[in-house]
């Protein structure tokens, strides 16, 4: 496909992509990346690479991140948890590569908004 080829999506690609949605939503806690996700619902993952960006104009990856920064950011304010816990509850087993994802994400470690 070339540069100027539009995707045009279905009703039903666009029903199957909510669901991938709800579904990164609800395990977002869990290991996911776009082969998992690919063959939890049956399609190859160039077809997931380029319906999910063409329908939310972000990449998988970058859904997922985004997701998780802002999920840790609304536990943190809330006081959820420990960095560590609040990691784990994001999907990062290595709270350091967690730390390192949240500041380049938000400008500030994460222990910053415990203590604020």
């Amino acid at each position: 496909m070339g540069r100027s080829d539009k995707i045009i999506l279905l009703a039903s690609d666009v029903d199957r992509l909510i669901q991938i949605k709800k579904f990164i939503e609800t395990n977002i806690g869990q290991e996911l990346n776009e082969i998992k996700i690919a063959k939890a619902f049956g399609i190859s993952i160039s077809t997931l690479k380029r319906h999910f960006t063409t329908y939310f104009k972000t990449s998988v990856y970058t859904f997922i991140l985004n997701m998780r920064m802002e999920k840790a950011m609304e536990l943190l304010i809330a006081r959820h948890g420990t960095v560590q816990q609040i990691a784990l509850f994001v999907g990062y087993a290595d709270t350091p590569a967690f730390t390192h994802k949240f500041t380049k994400y938000f400008g500030n470690v994460p222990s910053h908004y415990l203590r604020n």
